[in-house]
């Protein structure tokens, strides 16, 4: 188990590649029969100029900039508010024992969520400034349902269970970690989706789940740009951070992939306008990720 740790901590892209996409970038690993969830290390000093954000999250990779679609979500909103940030890929864990988390300001804050929240005030900062309540309200419905349901019924399920030969070829990890995702890493994720309860549906029931979502959010966006106003609200990091997972870091022969390619079109096309928009440097990140996220 110590090896493991000591390989974990000096190769963090692996975990990130599998354990860290399978549970939002946070690694678990089985220690006596049950799983270890490591704590926080102890934090060190971080020298960073007022008024700009460290953001702690997974290491690039070649297909996205994060396998983390929560990390992506937060960089993207970052983007989009015109906060000034750096990058920290140290796999530096919260005090809630994962990542994505950030320090502005002498404050840490963990949870993409709660950091938006945070940032938004210490930053005021409001993309939201122009919506009504009731969409404000769908907004958060829509959050909701993107991290708490889509997420396991399409990026988790088809990474880790229904593609997970072709998605491991895609990120192309290590031989032993390799080993590593094909049997103890469906075993970790197992249990979460069982405790959150879509684990408990076969796979057929859980892919309708998913596809019922990505149907429900398609007929939202409609003809529309983004999803609830002419320009870009918090909303969109979340979808973009989950959507542009589906689309360029999950198996092509995934059910949710080909659903969005063949019949939700307009989200695809969404993604692309984000990713315009938001991420000119997507293709000089991705090819310059380091060589561990490609298995050399």
């Amino acid at each position: 188990m110590s090896n493991l740790l000591s390989f974990a901590s000096d190769h963090p892209i692996a975990v990130t590649c599998g354990v860290a996409a399978a549970t939002a970038a946070t690694y678990f690993m089985f220690k006596n029969g049950s799983i270890y969830r490591p704590t926080a290390p102890r934090r060190k000093h971080y020298d960073i100029p007022h008024g700009k954000v460290l953001l702690f999250q997974v290491d690039r990779n070649c297909l996205v900039p994060s396998l983390a679609a929560f990390a992506l979500k937060l960089e993207t909103y970052l983007r989009m508010a015109n906060i000034p940030y750096e990058n920290d890929y140290s796999f530096t864990m919260s005090s809630k024992g994962k990542v994505p988390w950030i320090i502005v300001n002498d404050k840490e804050v963990a949870d993409s969520s709660f950091c938006i929240e945070h940032l938004s005030k210490e930053f005021s900062v409001d993309l939201d400034r122009e919506l009504s309540s009731e969409k404000k309200a769908l907004a958060q419905l829509l959050t909701k349902t993107m991290e708490e349901n889509t997420f396991w019924a399409t990026i988790e399920q088809t990474r880790i269970f229904d593609a997970k030969e072709e998605w491991l070829d895609m990120i192309d990890v290590r031989p032993n970690w390799r080993s590593f995702f094909k049997n103890q890493g469906p075993q970790i994720v197992s249990e979460y989706m069982y405790g959150h309860g879509i684990g408990r549906h076969s796979t057929e029931e859980i892919h309708h789940i998913g596809k019922q979502d990505l149907r429900a959010f398609s007929v939202i966006l409609g003809s529309k740009d983004y999803f609830l106003a002419d320009t870009p609200t918090t909303v969109d990091a979340c979808m973009f951070g989950c959507l542009a997972n589906i689309l360029y870091a999950t198996p092509k022969s995934g059910y949710c992939y080909q659903l969005l390619t063949t019949e939700l079109t307009n989200l695809v096309d969404y993604v692309e306008r984000m990713k315009e928009k938001f991420w000119p440097d997507w293709e000089e990140i991705t090819a310059a990720a380091p060589r561990g996220s490609r298995g050399d």
